[in-house]
């Protein structure tokens, strides 16, 4: 159902405003069925459809995303072998920040630690979760009001991430940049 559910949102060219007045119903009954379905690769497709509804509407997804953002943690939690359904939750976490914007501190009790989990070269998940966690490191940094000690300690993740010297060189880069602009003073003084 979900795949096919994504296929037909892919195929589907609508404006944001032909949506909102069927949002509501539309992001509880796929929230249901995140909660009820069992299998991973379904769960990961419910995720992805979630995701690109949250991407297409924005900020105006706020008021129907309380839920989800409260399962997100125990996903992620039962998750814990399975990292390509880890993958799909980061992915939501990049448009529900990118949704909340500067509001989105009220999240990262829960992104901070999934980013470090991802980022940090001494775990091994960090193989699956690299790309995405620094997407996701990056859109929180630049959804940021402010520079927080939450924050700079995550940086602690950086030094072994650019010895890997991959392809996420740029984003590891933009990341520093981010630190830089957001909080010139606290982030030299650390690092």
């Amino acid at each position: 159902a979900a795949q096919t559910l994504k296929t037909a949102v892919d195929d589907f060219e609508f404006s944001t405003e032909q949506l909102l007045p069927y949002i509501e119903s539309l992001f509880s009954l796929l929230f249901q069925l995140l909660k009820e379905v069992r299998e991973c690769d379904t769960k990961m497709h419910v995720l992805h459809v979630l995701s690109f509804v949250i991407e297409r509407v924005g900020s105006k997804i706020r008021p129907y995303i309380a839920s989800l953002v409260q399962y997100l943690p125990l996903l992620w939690k039962e998750s814990e072998d399975h990292n390509m359904l880890r993958c799909a939750i980061l992915t939501s976490l990049i448009h529900l920040v990118q949704g909340y914007s500067s509001e989105s501190t009220q999240l990262w009790q829960f992104i901070l630690p999934a980013i470090a989990i991802s980022t940090d070269t001494t775990q091994e998940p960090h193989v699956y979760l690299m790309e995405d966690g620094l997407e996701l490191w990056y859109v929180t940094l630049i959804n940021a009001p402010v520079m927080s000690p939450e924050l700079l300690k995550l940086f602690g993740n950086m030094p072994a991430l650019l010895e890997l010297g991959t392809e996420n060189l740029r984003v590891c880069l933009k990341i520093i940049q981010c630190y830089v602009l957001l909080g010139a003073r606290e982030f030299m003084q650390a690092y």
